[in-house]
């Protein structure tokens, strides 16, 4: 019976390790503000577009966990930075590998909303995953957490679903990227035959 526990401990360490393993979250405290992004996390898997680091006092409140530096887009149809990336002009991020799910916390969320778009291309594709947030007004303080996953997401887009330029004056910020990578063939291989052993050896010890 120690053997067995002892084997099915091991086994939710090893899921464990293949759940977290290819995590990876970016909290943009490492960038200069009013600077694009463009490659910079490319080391780290992906790349932006038409996004930059900016001063959290452009945000009007922050999460707890928000440091001193957030994200925004950079210019709006207008030409003017004004904080409000458009369905037809949203920030982009391109993985350099497939990714399994997606996360980024929007902050003050007014009536333009939020909205995370993944695609499985880095340039047109199909729609994949997508979730939005409405808030109301300006939306100061108010935070949304978007996240979507599916097995092939290679694009992600972030935009206000109901923004209008000129803007309305409901401006937002993100914060806090988190993506996590489809795991290798070789790896649910292994997680599998682990699995499988487990199963064996309890019906072994139970005849």
């Amino acid at each position: 019976m120690k053997a067995f526990f002892a084997i099915l401990c091991a086994s939710v360490m090893v899921l464990g390790i293949v759940a977290s393993a290819d995590a990876v979250l970016i909290d943009f405290e490492d960038g200069t503000p009013d600077t694009a992004i463009d490659g910079f996390y490319s080391g780290l898997g992906v790349t932006f577009s038409n996004a930059q680091w900016l001063p959290s006092y452009l945000g009007n409140s922050l999460p707890a966990d928000a440091g001193a530096i957030v994200i925004g887009d950079i210019f709006d149809e207008s030409g003017n930075p004004r904080f409000n990336p458009s369905p037809s002009n949203p920030i982009v991020g391109t993985f350099g590998s497939p990714q399994h799910t997606v996360s980024i916390t929007g902050i003050d969320v007014g009536g333009d909303g939020v909205a995370l778009a993944a695609y499985d291309a880095l340039a047109g594709g199909n729609l994949v995953a997508y979730e939005e947030f409405i808030g109301a007004e300006a939306g100061v303080g108010t935070f949304a957490l978007l996240a979507v996953s599916d097995s092939n997401i290679l694009r992600f887009e972030l935009f206000q679903p109901l923004s209008v330029v000129p803007s309305n004056g409901d401006g937002v910020v993100w914060d806090n990227l988190e993506f996590n990578a489809v795991p290798e063939p070789s790896t649910i291989l292994l997680l599998g035959f682990g699995l499988a052993g487990v199963g064996l050896f309890r019906r072994k010890i139970t005849k």
